[in-house]
């Protein structure tokens, strides 16, 4: 070896689906129903209004990729619908700079804000990023209200979106529970 180099390459960083909760880090009885470990900006682009006007946002912000996971619990009965949390999503993102990242949370948090069926108001949250913001209250989806938590992260250049829901439980504590688990690795 010669000296003054390293003895070992450093390890890459970690994909960004890795920086998402397992089951593992969920309460139990939940199972992974969907993963993607590359979403790409027209497929985001897609769940807004103006997808045009969005896709050229996500440039703007130099988006560099994006993954999601979402877990159910298998055929909820009434009492796990009404007392836990049966529905959890995670997604990150990454953009061109800590500044764009912070510009995609404010968008994110109005367009959130304003989805219609939706009615959700911004809760105080303890910080677990550089930004941290907390909303809680309900989203109508096919006819049924489910009560909703959301948090939005950034840690730098990466924005992570947690969501759970139920039908007659505050997954609020659930959420944040995971958000920390999932940040504490890094």
């Amino acid at each position: 070896m010669i000296p003054g180099t390293p003895s070992a390459t450093a390890a890459p960083p970690a994909s960004l689906l890795d920086r998402l909760p397992g089951l593992a880090d969920l309460p139990s009885g939940f199972a992974l129903d969907y993963e993607d470990p590359d979403v790409t900006a027209p497929e985001i682009a897609a769940n807004y209004p103006d997808p045009n006007a969005h896709l050229d946002r996500l440039q703007q912000w130099d988006f560099a990729g994006s993954a999601y996971r979402e877990f159910s619990i298998p055929s909820p009965g009434v009492n796990d619908a009404m007392q836990r949390m049966i529905i959890f999503r995670a997604q990150v993102s990454r953009y061109g700079s800590p500044e764009s990242t912070s510009e995609a949370l404010r968008f994110q948090l109005e367009a959130t804000k304003s989805r219609q069926g939706w009615s959700l108001t911004e809760v105080s949250t303890q910080p677990l990023g550089d930004e941290t913001v907390a909303l809680q209250g309900t989203a109508e989806s096919d006819g049924t209200t489910f009560i909703v938590a959301i948090l939005l992260v950034r840690r730098g250049d990466l924005l992570y979106r947690y969501e759970g829901a139920s039908l007659g439980y505050n997954p609020y504590p659930d959420v944040v529970s995971i958000a920390e688990r999932t940040l504490s690795r890094g």
